[in-house]
């Protein structure tokens, strides 16, 4: 077996940390005076400035983070642009729904008896006019009727506009 051996590492000394001027009984130790840094280029007071007063004047710390401003990044920027927009989409859907769009009434209507399997799309096709969007006659129909759904029953009498 062999043995490689090192000659131990020699240690420096640290340096003693410098000390700080303390108050007899202060028990504050986190706020420390900070020079005065003046305003920004806005003519704001700069944080150093803010925090030499709240020091001075022996507010909690917890004061200092309290009465910044509101600084939002980018990203939190984007997220309040996202839910605004949702918040409008949802608006307006309400809206829609609140105040639903003018539908045109038909001016003729006849009565259709439901068959054995037939639903309302296929009622719908067979009375729409040529080019004419069979949604809409769906919507007549149930506006006619009354209809809450769009289910019927075979034997079931609806008034359906002609096309």
């Amino acid at each position: 077996m062999s043995a490689l051996a090192f000659p131990p590492m020699p240690t420096l000394p640290r340096p003693a940390a410098p000390a700080r001027p303390q108050a007899p009984g202060d028990r504050r130790r986190h706020l420390q005076a900070v020079p005065d840094l003046g305003t920004s280029a806005r003519g704001q007071q700069s944080r150093g400035d803010r925090l030499q007063v709240r020091a001075e004047t022996g507010q909690p710390a917890s004061s200092a983070v309290a009465q910044r401003p509101l600084r939002l990044t980018t990203r939190g920027r984007r997220v309040l642009i996202v839910l605004a927009f949702a918040a409008a989409v949802a608006v307006g859907a309400g809206l829609g729904v609140l105040f639903p769009a003018e539908s045109t009434a038909p001016e003729q209507v006849q009565d259709v008896v439901v068959s054995q399997g037939e639903s309302l799309w296929a009622i719908a096709t067979s009375t729409a006019a040529p080019g004419q969007d069979v949604r809409e006659v769906v919507e007549q129909i149930r506006t006619l009727n009354d209809l809450d759904g769009s289910t019927v029953v075979a034997g079931q009498r609806l008034s359906v506009p002609v096309g």
